[in-house]
């Protein structure tokens, strides 16, 4: 049965093109099925999953919610917001990150919203990095899969690769063949759009392979509209025919509304590659009435732009202009400048049929100047993308050219002494002479010398961001893992102790009590030499981390929030970072304050303790406040300290931005 807008009055008009690469069928690790009637309100859904005492099993709640995602969207956001106000009642973290983790998938693919999704992200990841367990392991690979289909959605490829790349890692770390399939289906529909089609044909195919290798009837629908699209593009249409019809079946048994859009999307594609414009329009209205349903604007609007290039195919003018202002409303709010691109094209080709060639000729126009800047930018992201990809041989030679450019350093300042004290022998027999142009070259040597130490303070900071990042993935990624799945494999032994004597089971038991110490000192200082949430979510959030988990130390962060440069970051979280620690350690402290304020041309940062403070004339033993110092310097910020003895301490850092 095919699913028709509830009020066919009301139907909007509809939109393009065989959209090709741009065609992603983006997943957020949500399975579908039936069973649960798409008007049960939310408060019911939740008296249904509470037992006898009273207390609500918010798993199988969580399970039902992802159900709803595609069928009652709205449904399934209200059973998320309650699940995790339920989680946070009962104090069940686990249960708390998986019901974010629904709601960054209704930012994603429902609303559109992807701040409110990567704050979501943000906050399931922060729980599941707490979690020393397999679960913890999961969730972590589950919203580094998330994240990596934000990214994808923004045309961010780069980060994208990344996220997902990581998100396998962590489902082979235990063994997972649930959630991996999904993530080979992303990474098919990137390389689709990198032009890479025997590649993204491999990841679809293995997708398909693993899906049904778990009788998971969702994902081999899902794999199977991969995999045709895949196929349309390389041409091979009766093949990828095959493949929707099988998808159709699994979605009209399971009333699968999403797949059902997904799958008369491709009967559009297939029908106009064809040139069965007539076919291909009737498909890509059947498509849109699916993603009306789901209010779905990312859907309808790729929806509207197939259509309306069918329509103008099949001689329809007149309707593809309506679907075509439709459709621009939607670029204009989803921010999709490849997508206007297409749309100036047709308005051109329907101003021409008008006769009205000047108007044709200024949309031409406008889709030439706007396919420039189109490519620039996909110029600048695949050679961001090649150099991700060679990023993980170029590691060890950092080092090495950091060393090289010390000694060349090292060189130069000494070829500058050497040619500035001959310079000033030379000229000894003339005193005028002398002291002008001796004047003159010691400017000079400062000038270099200062530029010396800018360009070494740089390369000693960018050495040791590289080396941090470097050491914080190892310990985190590579030992930490080994030492998780040592624990796990422990604990299996621990529970088939009917074959260890009871000596054994106390020894296992130390053992892996050992191992929990073990892992949790290892991510701390993985996560002190280089934040992660500082590199996915920018320096106000890794701040908020930092101080949060501090019983007596405050946050407050003013102004506009936006990324700023990497290095930037990193020297502020560092200097946060010591700055509170030195306020701790040495000023007997009882409340610390860390303020951030950021506008659009200047960024500070005060640390303020109540400490008993000291007299910053004065030399201090340590060097952690003079490297600080060093650092913001090399950097072109100012540094202020006010302190006096017992009135506490205040220092402030600050630059132009």
């Amino acid at each position: 049965m095919v699913y028709l807008h509830p009020d066919p009055c009301k139907r909007k008009s509809m939109a393009k093109r065989t959209f090709h690469s741009r065609d992603l069928i983006l997943f957020f690790l949500v399975v579908a099925t039936t069973g649960v009637s798409a008007t049960t309100p939310a408060d019911s859904l939740v008296r249904l999953f509470t037992d006898k005492k009273g207390k609500t099993t918010i798993d199988s709640l969580l399970i039902r919610g992802r159900e709803l995602l595609y069928t009652d969207p709205q449904l399934s956001f209200q059973v998320a917001l309650k699940a995790v106000a339920l989680s946070k009642e009962q104090n069940d973290k686990p249960s708390e990150a998986n019901g974010y983790r629904l709601l960054g998938s209704y930012y994603t693919d429902i609303s559109g919203d992807y701040t409110a999704a990567l704050e979501a992200c943000h906050k399931a990841d922060k729980i599941f990095r707490k979690l020393e367990n397999e679960e913890g392991i999961k969730g972590r690979g589950a919203v580094h899969h998330n994240l990596a289909t934000i990214y994808h959605r923004q045309s961010d490829y780069v980060k994208a690769i990344e996220y997902y790349t990581q998100a396998l890692t962590f489902f082979d770390a235990i063994g997972d063949r649930i959630i991996r399939p999904k993530t080979l289906n992303n990474l098919s529909n990137l390389y689709s759009f990198l032009k890479d089609y025997p590649k993204a044909e491999k990841y679809a195919t293995e997708s398909l392979e693993l899906a049904e290798k778990n009788d998971d009837s969702y994902m081999i629908s899902v794999a199977g509209i991969t995999l045709a699209d895949v196929l349309i593009l390389q041409g091979k249409f009766e093949k990828a025919l095959l493949y929707i019809e099988s998808s159709k079946k699994i979605a009209e048994k399971r009333q699968d509304h999403y797949i059902m859009e997904l799958v008369h999307l491709n009967y559009g594609n297939y029908y106009t590659n064809i040139k069965d414009y007539a076919r291909a329009v009737t498909e890509y209205k059947m498509a849109y009435d699916y993603a009306l349903y789901l209010t779905n604007e990312w859907e309808q609007m790729r929806i509207l732009i197939n259509l309306s290039g069918a329509l103008i195919a099949d001689g329809k003018y007149e309707e593809a202009r309506q679907v075509s202002e439709d459709a621009l409303l939607l670029t204009e709010k989803m921010g999709s400048d490849d997508m206007k691109h297409t749309l100036w094209v047709d308005f051109s080709l329907i101003s021409a049929q008008d006769g009205d060639y000047r108007k044709a000729y200024d949309y031409l126009n406008r889709a030439y100047l706007l396919k420039d800047t189109l490519m620039d930018a996909d110029r600048l992201r695949h050679a961001d993308l090649l150099e991700s990809v060679y990023q993980t041989e170029k590691k060890e030679l950092v080092i090495a050219a950091l060393e090289s450019d010390r000694k060349i350093s090292r060189i130069i300042y000494i070829s500058v002494i050497l040619i500035s004290v001959m310079l000033i022998v030379l000229l000894f027999f003339s005193q005028k002479a002398i002291k002008a142009k001796k004047e003159l070259v010691e400017q000079e040597v400062k000038q270099l010398e200062k530029e010396k130490q800018l360009v070494a303070a740089n390369a000693i900071m960018e050495g040791e961001k590289a080396e941090r990042s470097r050491l914080a993935q190892d310990m985190h990624d590579g030992l930490g893992g080994m030492l998780s799945a040592i624990k796990l494999n422990l604990f299996d032994l621990k529970k088939e102790n009917g074959a260890l004597t009871e000596n054994d089971v106390t020894k296992v038991t130390k053992v892996m009590a050992m191992l929990d110490n073990s892992i949790r000192e290892l991510r701390r200082v993985a996560h002190n030499l280089m934040p992660e949430s500082l590199l996915q979510y920018g320096l106000k959030t890794s701040l908020q981390d930092f101080c949060s988990d501090l019983d007596n130390v405050d946050f407050h962060f003013y102004g506009e929030e936006k990324r700023l440069d990497g290095k930037l970051e990193m020297m502020l979280y560092r200097s946060s970072f010591e700055l509170v620690n030195n306020a701790l350690k040495h000023s007997e402290a009882t409340q610390i304050n860390v303020q951030v304020i950021q506008q659009a041309d200047r960024i500070s940062l005060t640390v303020q303790d109540n400490g008993k403070g000291f007299d910053p004339r004065k030399t201090t033993k340590g060097t952690g406040l003079n490297n600080i110092s060093n650092r913001v310097a090399s950097a072109k910020g100012s540094m202020n300290i006010l302190s006096d003895a017992e009135e506490g301490t205040e220092i402030i850092i600050e630059f132009n931005i």
